[in-house]
C-alpha cells in the first residue's frame, strides 16, 4: 500500500490519495488506446490518484471555491499555498535499486547446497536491467547486482515494460509528481518533502538515498527518508500476489462514488468480459481518462488547448519536456523511450 499525505499550514495531515497492488501487465497485453493501466504497484497508483486529487483542488478553483493547497495566479495558473507539503508513505520497499539492500545477518551462504564461506549477501530485486545498460554480474553475494542501473519491473511469462519503482520516484524528485499535463496548469512543479517506510520491510536509508537521490542533477531539493517505528500490519506476506488493486482519491465533489475504484488487470473489477474492454471498463486514473478530466479541468480555468492526442498534449508542455530531456541525458541517459503508438490516441 501506497499513500499521499498532505501536511497543511497548521501542521496537521491528511491521506488525500491510496493506491495498492504489485502487479503490471506484460508488454503484449498493452493497450494503445489509453484505456488500461499498465502499471499496478502501489507508488504508481498511488500517485495516479494523487493526481487526481489535484485536478479536484483546481476544479474548486475553477468553480469559485477555495481549495486547500491552491491559490490561483494571474496567469490563470494555480501555485500552491505556503508552506503546503506533501509526503510519500509505502508500505514496502520500491521495487529496483532501493531494494537492493546490504543483510543484516551474512551467515548464510549463498547457495546452502554448496558448502561455501558465508560472503556478505545483498536483498535482491527481480526488476531487471533495461537493455543497453549496466547489466546484473549475478555473481555470489554482494556482487550479484549492480547498482543504480535503470530497471523494468518483473513479470511472469510476457516480460513488462513498466520501468521499477525506484526509477519512477527518482523522477517524480527531479521533475515533479505532477507530471506534463499538469505543469500546465500549475506554475511550479511539485516535490515531494519526504519518503516514510514501516519498521517491517527491509529498509536502508544508504540504498534509498543511492537509487532516488544520488542520480538527481544538483541543485535540488530531495526528500527526507524516515523509518517509522510502527509497523504496518497489512504489509504483503510470502506467496501468491493479490491480483485487485483499491485505488481512492480525495474528490468526492469531483467524481463522486468514482473516487473510489477497485481494478484487475488494468480495468475496473467486475464488470462483464462484454464491458471490461469498453470505456465503461476504464479507471479514472487511465491516461484516457486523465486526458479527458485534463480538459475539464483546464477549462474551468479558462485555459483552453486545441484538440489533439494525448502524445500531442504532452509535448505541449514545453518547459516540463525540455528540462526532462536535460535531466534524463545527464542523469538516467538510459532511460528507455516509448514506443510509438501507445500514446497517439485522440478523445
Amino acid at each position: 500500500m501506497s499513500a499521499f499525505v498532505l501536511e497543511k499550514t497548521d501542521g496537521s495531515v491528511k491521506v488525500v490519495s491510496l493506491g495498492t497492488g504489485s502487479k503490471c501487465l506484460g508488454k503484449n497485453e498493452l493497450s494503445k488506446d489509453g484505456g488500461l493501466v499498465s502499471d499496478s504497484h502501489a507508488e504508481v497508483l498511488a500517485r495516479r490518484t494523487f493526481l487526481l486529487y489535484l485536478y479536484g483542488q483546481l476544479s474548486l478553483l475553477g468553480d469559485g471555491q477555495e481549495s486547500e493547497v491552491f491559490e490561483k495566479s494571474e496567469t490563470g495558473k494555480a501555485h500552491l499555498k505556503p508552506a503546503i507539503r506533501f509526503h510519500l508513505f509505502t508500505s514496502h520497499t520500491p521495487c529496483g535499486d532501493a531494494s537492493i539492500i546490504p543483510k543484516d545477518d551474512p551467515t548464510e551462504p549463498p547457495n546452502k547446497k554448496v558448502k561455501l564461506l558465508s560472503l556478505p549477501d545483498v536483498h535482491r530485486t527481480g526488476a531487471k536491467c533495461v537493455p543497453g545498460g549496466p547489466q546484473d554480474p549475478l555473481l555470489p553475494g554482494q556482487d550479484y547486482h549492480t547498482v543504480l542501473a535503470i530497471r523494468t519491473k518483473p513479470g511472469r511469462g510476457d516480460p513488462t515494460i513498466s520501468l521499477s519503482c525506484s526509477d519512477k520516484i527518482s523522477k517524480w524528485c527531479a521533475i515533479g509528481v505532477q507530471g506534463a499535463l499538469l505543469s500546465m496548469l500549475v506554475e511550479q512543479p511539485i516535490y515531494l518533502t519526504s519518503i516514510i517506510l514501516p519498521s517491517n520491510c527491509p529498509y536502508s536509508e544508504e540504498s534509498m538515498v543511492r537509487a532516488i537521490v544520488s542520480r538527481l542533477p544538483k541543485p535540488c531539493s530531495p526528500p527526507q527518508f524516515f523509518r517509522s517505528t510502527l509497523e504496518f500490519i497489512h504489509c504483503k506476506v510470502p506467496g501468491k500476489p493479490c491480483p485487485v488493486s483499491l485505488l481512492w482519491s480525495d474528490t468526492k465533489h469531483l467524481f463522486g462514488d468514482q473516487c473510489f475504484q477497485v481494478a484487475v488487470d488494468g480495468r475496473k473489477h467486475g464488470l462483464s468480459k462484454a464491458k471490461a474492454t469498453t470505456t465503461a471498463g476504464r479507471l479514472k486514473v487511465c491516461k484516457a481518462e486523465l486526458h479527458l478530466t485534463f480538459e475539464k479541468v483546464s477549462s474551468k480555468l479558462g485555459l483552453n488547448f486545441s484538440k489533439c492526442t494525448y502524445r500531442q498534449l504532452k509535448d505541449k508542455a514545453d518547459i516540463y519536456q525540455n528540462r526532462w530531456e536535460i535531466i534524463k541525458s545527464n542523469s538516467f541517459p538510459e532511460w528507455p523511450k516509448k514506443e510509438a503508438g501507445f500514446e497517439e490516441f485522440p478523445i
